[in-house]
């Protein structure tokens, strides 16, 4: 029992806690109701061939194959139902689970009930082999919370000199990617193999001599208006009334490591890495019109593999 809580905690810790605003941006949603909106977004899923002109019933489709993959819910259900349309044009049944127990989804793709699944970072499926002997396999990063360097207070980077105040996350994961970040941006050093278990402790290096200063997400807005800068997970930024279009110093991309650490995998077994449906799958998942179904439906809270 206390394994699974391990593995759970570990695998909720890479899912986005918050969402995008409307009203201007102004009104806070949570990532559920984004996730809602995207839906919107979805390509229609009739194919061609296969609309119903007649008026009468339409035949029923006859797919080239079936992939089955699973995943935890939004935002990575309606990315994977994007890819699901996209597939459906080439003849391929894309079959999307939903599951709450991440021991059970992992097990599912072992035992061969499902081809792939979608939720997790490198850390989580490395943890989980070494503790099961699993073999699961990551083959390809899909997509990534982003984080930034915002201010309340300044209006760039030119200030970040000797003794600058920098607010992080209290959280342990946050913290580790605020870290991890700083470290992207030749900030600080830290510990060879440090993490998204990286402290304060960790680090080696501090040559600009920064102020840390803790902050619980809740009191965010009061942080940006006492230290001279913050490092925010593009998520809550937007429930803090910021744009992480416009607002932000720098930022994440997907090319720094703190973004590799935090990537969401397309995991599956050895025996199916090499699968027509399973690379056909990552195909579409890292194809341009999925990239810009994320970009367009999460609005800077969400990077894609190819930012």
């Amino acid at each position: 029992m206390k394994k699974n809580i391990l593995f759970g905690l570990l695998a909720v810790a890479v899912c986005l806690a918050a969402g995008c605003g409307k009203n201007a941006g102004k009104q806070a949603q949570t990532i559920d109701t984004l996730a809602k909106e995207g839906n919107e977004r979805i390509p229609s899923e009739k194919t061609e061939g296969f609309e119903n002109k007649s008026g009468e019933d339409t035949k029923e489709q006859e797919y080239a194959g079936v992939i089955k993959v699973g995943t935890t819910g939004a935002p990575y259900k309606d990315i994977l139902d994007c890819a699901k349309v996209i597939l459906a044009k080439e003849g391929w049944d894309v079959q999307v689970s939903v599951y709450s127990d991440y021991e059970k989804i992992n097990q599912d793709v072992l035992n061969g009930t499902l081809d792939a699944h979608l939720f997790a970072h490198q850390t989580y499926i490395n943890s989980y082999n070494d503790v099961n002997a699993a073999n699961l396999i990551s083959i390809a990063g899909i997509c990534y919370e982003k984080y930034g360097i915002y201010s309340g207070l300044i209006e760039d980077l030119t200030k970040f000199s000797n003794n600058v105040a920098v607010g992080i996350p209290q959280d342990t994961t946050r913290k580790a990617c605020s870290l991890l970040f700083l470290q992207d941006l030749g900030y600080l050093t830290l510990k060879d193999g440090a993490g998204l278990t990286a402290t304060l402790e960790d680090i080696t290096d501090n040559p600009k001599n920064i102020r840390f200063l803790e902050y619980a997400q809740d009191t965010l807005t009061d942080v940006l208006q006492t230290a001279d800068y913050c490092v925010v997970g593009s998520d809550f930024a937007i429930l803090a009334g910021l744009d992480p279009k416009k607002d932000v110093l720098s930022e994440m991309n997907a090319q720094t490591k703190s973004a590799d650490a935090i990537m969401i995998q397309l995991v599956t077994t050895e025996d199916k890495a090499d699968s027509d449906a399973v690379r056909l799958l990552e195909k579409t998942l890292k194809s341009d019109e999925v990239c810009r179904f994320i970009e367009d439906t999460y609005k800077g809270a969400l990077g894609t593999w190819k930012d």
